[in-house]
């Protein structure tokens, strides 16, 4: 929950959240699905993805913006919009 995530457009800081905005942790949201997963008979499988939610505010892009996003201790990515 304490991870720090950020997003910049253009080189701009836009918006900025920690994994404590995922249900307060983003463990939470795991622990959720594999309950109701397993309440369906369904449960969960190796290999599976799983996306816990955003830890920022959604940010709307347009062609020609280049995104950087960066979560401490993770990484970062960046991608150009056409």
């Amino acid at each position: 929950p304490a991870a720090a995530a950020s997003i910049s457009v253009d080189g701009q800081l836009v918006a900025r959240g920690s994994g404590a905005n995922v249900m307060d942790d983003p463990i939470n949201v795991v622990v959720w699905l594999a309950n109701d997963r397993a309440r369906r008979g369904l449960g969960l499988r190796a290999g599976e993805f799983i996306f816990t939610g955003s830890m920022t505010d959604i940010v709307w892009v347009r062609a020609g913006d280049r995104v950087e996003s960066a979560i401490a201790g993770l990484g970062g990515v960046s991608c150009a919009f056409l």
